[in-house]
């Protein structure tokens, strides 16, 4: 069944970390010590093949590039802190900007 149990755990998990931390622990608890460098590098480029191929699918009608994106950007985040930081600083952000429109209507 594809692990599908271990991946919601994974994800229940993430959900219940506190905002502006949720990315830094999942990539501190992804973190895989001793892994080939090469294999780092074979994540980061197919997360960030997923990520582009989501962004042009999601330009055609009918297409949701969504679905492509969203792993793309997990495997991003669970190999590189700085991009787990960044979407951590992003959070905090995008929570700010839709408390101060829902303030405004």
């Amino acid at each position: 069944m594809f692990h599908y149990h271990k991946y919601k755990k994974k994800a229940e998990t993430v959900y219940r970390d506190k905002p502006g931390k949720r990315f830094s622990n999942f990539h501190f608890r992804g973190r895989i010590r001793g892994e080939a460098a090469w294999k780092k590098i074979a994540y980061i480029s197919l997360g960030v093949v997923l990520v582009i191929m989501g962004g042009l699918l999601g330009l055609a009608p009918g297409l949701p590039g969504f679905f492509l994106g969203v792993p793309g950007i997990i495997l991003i985040i669970s190999r590189l802190k700085f991009a787990a930081k960044l979407m951590d600083k992003a959070e905090i952000q995008g929570r700010k900007f839709i408390r101060y429109f829902r303030r405004e209507s």
